[in-house]
């Protein structure tokens, strides 16, 4: 090999690192770096890093007393193209429970849904900038599902994806 053929291996070699380098360092912040997750009820309303782009009214400000059963998943994480929350709370209530919950979720809800997802669904948000805010309800079991999602790809989710719409896309996470 010439000299000039080994300055251009070279330059060629620091070329490829430098880049594959920029290449790891950018998955890195697009799979984001700090994050938070809880699945403690108790935690419940306390949304650590929560810079979201909802009130998150959809959620109850209480669960009621009288709940069977419950269910919560409070996940966050940092990402170029924007942070990535999701919040899931189930809730298996009394009859008069669900009753008057269902009452409150139609008073806020801006949109009622039976066709697109698995079961009827409240919605305050559907795919504006990324987010999904609804609650499904399945009312044999007096059960009601409240979900929230910003940009979260389908692969890194943390609850049965038969609750999604079916419309839902993340293409661009």
């Amino acid at each position: 090999m010439g000299l000039i053929d080994m300055k251009l291996f070279k330059m060629t070699l620091i070329t490829i690192v430098i880049l594959t380098s920029f290449f790891l360092l950018f998955l890195w912040f697009a799979n984001g770096g700090k994050g938070y997750e809880t699945i403690d009820i108790m935690d419940y309303r306390i949304f650590e890093e929560y810079n979201g782009e909802s009130n998150l009214n959809i959620f109850p400000s209480l669960i009621p007393d009288n709940t069977i059963s419950s269910d919560y998943i409070y996940h966050y994480r940092d990402g170029l193209a924007g942070d990535k929350y999701q919040i899931y709370l189930k809730l298996d209530l009394t009859r008069n429970d669900f009753l008057i919950e269902i009452n409150r979720l139609k008073k806020i809800a801006s949109d009622f849904d039976s066709s697109n997802y698995a079961y009827p669904a409240y919605e305050i948000d559907n795919q504006d900038d990324d987010v999904y805010e609804y609650a499904l309800y399945d009312v044999t079991n007096f059960r009601i599902y409240y979900i929230y999602l910003e940009r979260v790809p389908k692969r890194t989710l943390k609850f049965p994806k038969k609750l999604l719409p079916s419309s839902y896309s993340d293409l661009w996470w």
